[in-house]
């Protein structure tokens, strides 16, 4: 019963939003940080590295030289070695998978054009001290154009005579090659569905039950984009949505960014897509779930904290519209679906309220003119026996 209650709070909890925040930093914190699960783990607390990405044009032999900043905030001194990988999609929600460059046989592979410059295996910081760690690309002359994708890693030495995974700290590092740069891409699915998005996204796609008719929020929506180019690209877009042939407004949240970072978020009159300009890589497919959830507003707190909530009765039929940008800009997808939105659990039950209401009212008036009728008569013997 314990366990159940806990399940049950744990649902709740992360279907607020409150929940789907806290939620939604963790999950940004471990892809940031890019954080492996040990069997024991060697704590990195308190390191940070700066920037996590970089994106880099290069003409074939060139050589590109960059630093990453990396701080120990911690009291006590820390040794770091430094490893370089390729990496590659793991999934189609954009998480990477690293790759030994030597098991790495695809044409994208980066990694052992990278090299640290004037550094050893290790470093070693002191107590709150500071590291610009300076790294060289030397992109080969017969490099393939297109997108190469590599990573560079920062991590604290195993104990000695432990088995145990460590923590990896580090950027990715994205290079496009010029030459006969090809971006292309399609639109393989976009559809609706009912279940949770935190759920679904541990689904393949194809295992997602595609309805298109609710009773009530949220609508969530599924896209599916396939990079058939050779580099990567920044997929993003906009899902506007109609009823009765009227554009419906703020229903979306856009996440604008400042340097690059998460600043601030803004109700606006469309469903963002990727508005985080998040990367597809070449060869490789990325998926997209969003959600409408009703009419966005900003609630104000006592405390003077707000959060946006939803409000809206959902019903009638409706026009989604999607359009999808990507590469420069100029190549546009787009494609509309319908769906519709019938409560009719609770108008059923409205209906057979106002029923019971209306037959209750009737049987109340026929209960209380039977009432007032024996009244009067018994009132009118009370008087004839008087007179009697």
């Amino acid at each position: 019963m314990k366990n159940k209650i806990q399940v049950l709070a744990f649902y709740y909890f992360k279907n607020t939003v409150i929940g789907k925040k806290i939620i939604k930093k963790i999950n940004l914190a471990i892809f940031t940080f890019l954080l492996f699960l040990p069997f024991k783990q060697v704590s990195a607390d308190g390191l940070t590295i700066s920037p996590p990405k970089f994106e880099f044009n290069a003409k074939p032999g060139q050589i590109l030289l960059d630093t990453i900043k990396i701080t120990n905030k911690n009291n006590t001194p820390l040794e770091l070695f430094v490893t370089v990988q390729d990496f590659v999609a793991k999934d189609e929600t954009g998480t990477p998978t690293f790759i030994n460059p030597q098991e790495n046989n695809s044409d994208l592979s980066m990694a052992n054009w990278i090299s640290m410059e004037g550094q050893k295996e290790s470093i070693t910081l002191k107590p709150n001290e500071k590291k610009e760690i300076p790294f060289k690309i030397e992109v080969p002359s017969n490099a393939e154009p297109g997108g190469h994708y590599g990573s560079i890693f920062f991590s604290p030495p195993s104990p000695k005579g432990q088995v145990s995974v460590v923590q990896k700290i580090g950027s990715l590092v994205l290079v496009r090659v010029e030459g006969k740069i090809q971006e292309k891409g399609k639109l393989n699915q976009f559809f609706t569905y009912k279940d949770l998005l935190s759920e679904n996204k541990n689904k393949a796609i194809d295992q997602i039950k595609k309805i298109s008719f609710f009773q009530n929020f949220p609508i969530n929506f599924a896209i599916r984009f396939e990079n058939t180019g050779n580099v990567h690209t920044k997929v993003y877009g906009k899902i506007e949505i109609e009823r009765y042939n009227k554009k419906l407004k703020n229903i979306g949240i856009k996440t604008v960014l400042k340097n690059g970072v998460p600043f601030e978020q803004k109700i606006v009159d469309f469903i963002p897509i990727n508005d985080e300009k998040g990367n597809t890589l070449a060869k490789s497919f990325r998926r997209f779930d969003v959600s409408y959830q009703g009419e966005a507003f900003w609630y104000h707190h006592d405390d003077g904290n707000k959060e946006i909530r939803y409000k809206g009765f959902p019903i009638g039929k409706y026009k989604a519209k999607l359009t999808l940008s990507y590469g420069s800009g100029k190549e546009n997808l787009t494609k509309e679906i319908n769906f519709i939105i019938f409560p009719w659990k609770k108008i059923t039950l409205w209906i057979l309220l106002i029923i019971i209401g209306l037959f209750s009212l009737i049987y109340y008036r026929k209960w209380s003119r039977k009432k007032l009728e024996k009244r009067l008569r018994h009132m009118i013997e009370q008087e004839k026996k008087e007179q009697a």
